[in-house]
């Protein structure tokens, strides 16, 4: 059993994480992502699959789990996320891929504009601006 998942009950499992989500049910979600991104098969899930999804709620998930994780991203990982945090159609997703290459030491123009524009959002404005320490 990995470190992470001896607390999540068996209802709590990453189908259950996943349904919430798209539910939009983000209390249920973000009671249990501390441990739920610490999981290094959850991380592999949000760069291989969740970014990709064409539900935003999912992407949303993904990205989440990658802003939270302090698991390493290679170089070429992080050029892939910040094509995406480009590209991404759902505001909230571009602003979590932005803290997640700031706190891996990934910070191109791109991602600190994004990480600027993030600081003034009601949801994840207080984690961009932890990132600069403010």
């Amino acid at each position: 059993m990995e470190e992470g998942e001896k607390i999540m009950n068996k209802d709590e499992t990453f189908d259950s994480m996943l349904e919430h989500a798209k539910q939009e049910d983000w209390p249920f979600v973000d009671a249990r992502m501390e441990e739920f991104a610490k999981l290094m098969k959850n991380v592999t899930w949000a760069m291989r699959t969740g970014l990709r999804d064409k539900d935003q709620n999912v992407r949303d998930l993904a990205a989440t789990i990658l802003d939270r994780s302090d698991c390493p991203i290679l170089q070429k990982n992080c050029q892939s996320l910040e094509f995406q945090m480009q590209g991404d159609g759902y505001h909230i997703v571009r602003f979590r891929l932005a803290i997640a290459l700031w706190k891996r030491n990934y910070r191109p123009k791109t991602v600190e504009a994004m990480m600027r524009n993030a600081m003034s959002d009601p949801d994840v404005g207080e984690a961009a601006k932890a990132c600069f320490m403010i």
